[in-house]
């Protein structure tokens, strides 16, 4: 009596090594790209969710007002504080009447009048801002600045920045190989005849 052991219904075929090759190369690139999305989600998730858990902001610089240390299109994290707190040499972020946001670094500390007040330079800048911040218009302590992140934080949390997302995520479904579904048993080769 004479039998034949049958290969295992997913393995690929002896004929096709290329096959085994091109589903190596497929996995691959489906990790990579899966890690790269993974990465940028995970970034933007934490940059969005930076001012919930800490009362803080994240803003982006768009002047280089406090150049060379603060670049434009660093990510700034402020923290919230109690402005009685700021020193000299403090770098905070406060709010103009305009509503524009600044971020400078303290050069002075007035208590002397009614309220609170700071006189603020950015580090670029030879001379003073020209108008005291009131106490009540500051509205957090710089934490941490990191260069260049600002710019994605903004590509990220625009239309384009989602539609690179959704195509990233269609790119790991287009290259991930899949399973190999077991091939149907009549499908399958019979005993050899002796």
């Amino acid at each position: 009596m004479s039998t034949t052991l049958l290969p295992p219904a997913d393995a690929p075929s002896p004929a096709a090594p290329g096959h085994r090759r091109m589903r190596v190369v497929r996995r691959v690139v489906a990790g990579l790209l899966g890690l790269v999305l993974l990465g940028v989600t995970g970034l933007a998730l934490g940059i969005a969710l930076y001012p919930r858990v800490t009362g803080g902001s994240a803003l982006t610089v768009l002047s280089g007002s406090m150049a060379p240390g603060i670049p434009v299109g660093a990510l700034v994290l402020t923290r919230a504080v109690d402005p009685s707190t700021v020193v000299v040499g403090d770098v905070v972020t406060y709010q103009r009447a305009t509503g524009v946001l600044v971020t400078h670094r303290v050069v002075a500390v007035d208590g002397t009048g009614a309220t609170l007040s700071f006189t603020t330079r950015g580090d670029a800048n030879a001379d003073a801002d020209a108008d005291p911040v009131p106490a009540g218009d500051v509205r957090g302590v710089l934490w941490s600045a990191v260069p260049g992140l600002g710019r994605f934080a903004v590509l990220a949390h625009s239309p384009t920045g989602a539609g690179v997302l959704v195509l990233l995520a269609c790119a790991v479904l287009a290259v991930s190989p899949g399973r190999q579904l077991p091939r149907p048993a009549d499908e399958l080769p019979g005993p050899v005849a002796p």
